[in-house]
């Protein structure tokens, strides 16, 4: 595909540019892990409601590259341009291929698209495994053959394996073999024919399910039933941002107008495409909605569907663009073409939304950067010297980790109370392979006195490396800056992007 080399550039153009974010970070801690089986018993400490396989991916790349963040980044992009490919292939096996050059073109100037392509979380990787398994069900219900089937299965799966929102697809998938098998029963097809299909189907979906089962035990053993208790607190794409496909300059209704011209020719065709297309949209949806709790179309966490979304955005240029070839061959010219006048269309909207890129560029695609951790972390490595400490963050220690070469170990304070590095994290420790140990605050609930003032008054580290970000709200009357203030004094401060680090030596008793 043409536009494959355009995709790789505006995707690989700042990649790892910014710092790990707060699950970006642990998902690096998992995936740094020595071998793969410990990246199986990591995800299950660190973020234990999200499947293995995308950690697994990451952990290969790391391992054939470098353990730096940028081969850990590096499978999000990879992701990104196989699923404008498999996107482009689903979208051609329903509405031609018209549609799926838009529906690729519209993919690959995607803000959402390209900043799941700079991500390193397990979203990237559902630009592959949908479409896969969505083309995979259209093809066995086609072929009715057991092997389509088995491979139906293995996609179904893969997709478990890659989020657990995508039980949602099985639910789309299953919605819509039920109305197609239905309309088939109405329309005079035998019973015993349809009685094999269902059977095949049934086997299929059982037998992704027992695939899933090593992952779902674990899953149920360390999260409990839901992966969410009150659902997300932050939504960064709803319906709105998703509809407002290229938000930018003066023409950000044209994409609203399309979706809608899409949506309406979609729906006057009343075919089965049609339908597969909606009802996957849909019912992902709900399926999401009832697993978070959150917006309805909170696309984060239904990121799979944008390219459904894209593909009635697709069909309605599609239509316009025939329409105004119709006016054009009225007033006699004819050397106009249709691909010229859907090009066009698309050049307006990559044109219209260069703003919306360049923002993303400069200051990340999303609204959950932590600060520059990559910088603070450099710096504190740069000048560390032997029996120094660090001081981080509870919440953000894994952010400093994921760029830290050091090997101190020291003393935590937990959301509870004050203790020595608890068993479970000595297991990551033996896990990664590093001599992991900040010492790390929280400064929301300090119920630490006792044990950090003993700590930090012992002397046993002579200097001392706070790193916090302006999230921490540290103040001189904080406890943790009393007891520095009483213990010593700040000798380097160095101001990052949201992240600040000072140098504290310890007087000594």
């Amino acid at each position: 595909m043409a536009i494959l080399p355009v995709a790789l550039f505006i995707r690989l153009y700042h990649l790892d540019y910014f710092s790990v974010w707060d699950d970006e970070a642990r998902t690096y801690i998992t995936a740094a892990a020595t071998t793969f089986s410990h990246v199986l018993k990591m995800q299950q400490l660190q973020i234990s409601a999200n499947p293995p396989l995308d950690p697994l991916i990451r952990h290969l790349f790391m391992k054939l590259g470098k353990d730096n963040t940028f081969y850990f980044m590096l499978p999000s992009l990879m992701f990104s341009l196989s699923g404008i490919v498999c996107s482009f292939f689903l979208a051609r096996r329903l509405f031609g291929i018209p549609v799926a050059i838009i529906t690729a073109v519209l993919l690959t100037f995607h803000p959402l698209d390209i900043a799941y392509a700079q991500e390193g979380r397990n979203y990237a990787i559902l630009n592959i495994v949908v479409p896969v398994a969505s083309i995979l069900l259209l093809r066995a219900m086609d072929t009715g053959k057991a092997l389509d089937w088995l491979l139906y299965s293995i996609s179904l799966s893969l997709c478990y394996y890659s989020h657990l929102l995508t039980l949602g697809i099985m639910l789309a998938h299953g919605t819509y073999f039920t109305i197609m098998t239905g309309n088939e029963l109405l329309h005079g097809k035998s019973r015993k024919e349809l009685i094999s299909v269902l059977f095949k189907y049934i086997l299929s979906v059982s037998l992704s399910v027992i695939l899933f089962m090593p992952w779902l035990f674990s899953y149920f053993k360390n999260s409990g039933l839901t992966p969410w208790s009150s659902g997300p607190q932050t939504i960064y794409y709803g319906l709105k941002g998703v509809i407002f496909t290229f938000n930018a300059g003066g023409f950000k209704f044209l994409p609203v107008i399309l979706t809608v011209v899409g949506l309406a020719g979609f729906l006057l065709r009343r075919d089965k495409n049609v339908l597969f297309v909606i009802t996957t949209i849909l019912v992902s949806s709900a399926a999401s909605y009832e697993a978070t709790k959150n917006n309805f179309f909170h696309i984060r966490y239904i990121f799979f569907v944008l390219p459904f979304f894209l593909m009635i955005t697709a069909y309605g240029i599609y239509l316009l663009s025939e329409k105004v070839l119709q006016v054009l061959q009225r007033v006699k010219l004819d050397f106009t073409r249709i691909e010229y006048i859907a090009g066009g269309i698309l050049l307006l909207i990559a044109l219209n939304n260069l703003p919306v890129l360049a923002a993303g560029y400069q200051y990340g695609w999303e609204k959950n950067s932590d600060g520059d951790w990559r910088g603070a972390a450099e710096y504190v490595n740069k000048h560390h010297r032997q029996n120094d400490a660090i001081i981080v963050p509870h919440r953000y220690h894994a952010n400093f980790d994921s760029y830290n070469k050091l090997t101190t170990y020291g003393f935590e304070v937990t959301d509870q109370k004050a203790a020595i590095i608890p068993a479970s994290e000595i297991t990551e420790n033996s896990l990664t392979g590093r001599e992991w140990g900040i010492i790390m605050y929280n400064n929301k609930n300090p119920d630490y006195n006792e044990e950090i003032t003993g700590y930090i008054a012992s002397g046993k580290y002579p200097r001392l490396w706070v790193v916090w970000n302006f999230e921490s709200n540290l103040t001189r009357d904080d406890l943790l800056m009393t007891l520095l203030l009483k213990n010593g004094r700040p000798v380097d401060v160095k101001k990052f992007a949201g992240v600040v680090v000072t140098l504290w030596e310890i007087f000594p008793k």
